[in-house]
């Protein structure tokens, strides 16, 4: 029996990595971030030396290998993944200006392949919280994105905005960990997760 694809999405900032480890933990799933494998390896690179195109090409053709893995594996357990397409796809429009309905409409290759996720969870945090966290992270694991949040307000409500958009499109469970700690977020999300029948 397939068991649960469990994606967590969300603005930077807002606990996805560490949430969804500790979620994980609790369930007896198998916990991923995305990138996965050789596309992990050289994730740093890409990030310092493509443009924003070359970006979201390899971020995208990491979705698939994900989903590759996601298919055999969700066979013997529940899989947990943070950041998944919605991310490649919804950064790319935010980034570029580009309308996120047409872009999820006609997407530059087809997704229907990708595996979907059963449960998607959207986390979101509050702009002063998300730059505290940011700031607080500075020398352990920022990424580009994370500082482009930082510094560019408009990048930053596009992005978020955008993420509100397919979160009420696709029917997401949407938290607000602003003022909650990291265990009343696990919490949460641990109770959402178990209302499914095939939890384990």
């Amino acid at each position: 029996m397939r068991r649960l694809f469990i994606v967590f999405e969300g603005v930077d900032g807002a606990g996805k990595s560490e949430i969804s480890a500790k979620v994980s933990k609790i369930i007896g799933a198998t916990h991923l971030e995305s990138p996965i494998n050789e596309f992990k390896k050289i994730r740093q690179y890409v990030d310092l030396n493509l443009n924003d195109k070359g970006r979201f090409l390899f971020y995208l053709a990491s979705n698939f290998d994900l989903s590759n893995y996601v298919c055999k594996q969700r066979l013997n357990k529940t899989i947990v993944c943070a950041r998944y397409f919605h991310s490649t796809m919804i950064g790319y429009a935010s980034r570029q200006g580009l309308d996120i309905e047409d872009f999820y409409e006609s997407p530059p290759v087809s997704l229907h392949d990708l595996e979907k996720p059963d449960i998607t969870i959207f986390l979101y945090v509050n702009e002063e919280v998300q730059r505290k966290r940011i700031e607080s992270r500075e020398f352990n694991g920022n990424s580009p994105t994370d500082y482009k949040c930082l510094n560019d307000e408009i990048y930053r409500k596009s992005l978020f905005k955008n993420y509100c958009s397919i979160s009420i499109k696709e029917n997401w469970i949407n938290i607000d960990t602003s003022s909650m700690s990291v265990d009343e977020v696990v919490n949460e999300c641990v109770q959402k997760v178990s209302q499914n029948d095939v939890f384990f």
